[in-house]
């Protein structure tokens, strides 16, 4: 008898199933999972700020007193909400979920993508609902006195933002607002500009600081270490692509700020205050399809506009 083929062996074996689905649609962000959350009442969170001072000064006997009245400007920071649904026929679910749960797998991926969509807006948002307000939304929201641009740290149009640790410096500087803690947002490749100057400086090879982290698709609670410049963490956030500023094209930003206090916080409607909320599943009208909705109704916030700036026109180019 000569021996069973490949093809007639195959017919008798299995290869297992790895259970889960690996997720390789990925965008590298820790940034995310550690803003400090706030829960908001209605919509939208509005603040009244300071715009100018009232009239004050130092009066000489009998002379005019100044009563110019102070100014306020009115902000508003809402909330956005992303949607989705997973709809599996019941069919599959009762015959061919024998290895994994179809229907589970389904909606942690749909989960992963709601995450995705809050890690994008976190950095880019819009002004208008239904996307919440990212980090460059409430950059431009502070104005001209928080951008670190060409124009600062002795660098000219042509050369651009260069990251230097002198810079660097500058940026952290321009936040001048009370927090919790400092932070620098940057992409990977301004990353590993920072990194070659700190190593060029002497600082350690691994400078890191370890913080605590909520994950805002799944829930998971943990400590992750990230890159530190000066016991300032440097989050990696690959969503801050490059841009056209101020006519130089090719150019990144990069983002400075402050957690907690009167600096950035996640919002959450205080009456769910939790990112993602997942509905008990119900069947479509005319088909045999059970329906799973995910909701997420989430914004980002800063309190005082000191509390961010920005770099622009940065670039990753070794400095001259």
């Amino acid at each position: 008898m000569a021996p069973p083929t490949m093809a007639e062996a195959s017919l008798l074996t299995q290869e297992p199933l790895v259970p889960g689905i690996v997720k390789t649609i990925l965008v590298n962000d820790a940034f995310s999972a550690v803003i400090p959350t706030m829960p908001v009442d209605g919509k939208a969170r509005v603040l009244n700020r300071q715009a100018t001072d009232h009239g004050a000064t130092w009066t000489d006997i009998n002379a005019t007193v100044d009563k110019t009245a102070a100014t306020v400007t009115r902000v508003t920071h809402h909330l956005g909400r992303a949607v989705g649904d997973v709809e599996i026929d019941t069919f599959e679910i009762n015959s061919m979920s024998n290895i994994q749960d179809i229907a589970a797998q389904h909606v942690d991926m749909l989960a992963y993508k709601l995450g995705k969509l809050w890690r994008a807006a976190v950095v880019d948002g819009n002004t208008s609902f239904p996307t919440p307000m990212g980090l460059e939304q409430l950059a431009d929201e502070a104005g001209a006195s928080q951008e670190v641009d060409h124009t600062d740290g002795g660098t000219t149009s042509t050369v651009g933002f260069q990251i230097t640790l002198d810079n660097m410096d500058l940026l952290l500087g321009t936040v001048t607002a009370e927090g919790e803690m400092p932070f620098l947002v940057m992409n990977i490749t301004s990353q590993n500009r920072l990194r070659s100057q700190m190593r060029a400086a002497g600082y350690g090879a691994d400078e890191t600081i370890e913080l605590g982290f909520l994950d805002p698709t799944t829930g998971q609670r943990g400590y992750k270490k990230v890159m530190a410049y000066s016991g300032v963490p440097v989050f990696r956030n690959d969503n801050i692509g490059t841009y056209t500023t101020n006519s130089q094209s090719g150019r990144t930003k990069i983002y400075a700020g402050i957690f907690g206090g009167e600096g950035i916080h996640a919002m959450l409607p205080r009456n769910i205050n939790q990112f993602i909320q997942l509905g008990i599943p119900f069947p479509a009208e005319s088909r045999p399809v059970l329906i799973w909705r995910a909701n997420m109704e989430a914004g980002l916030t800063n309190t005082n506009p000191k509390a961010i700036a920005r770099a622009a026109n940065v670039t990753t180019a070794a400095p001259s």
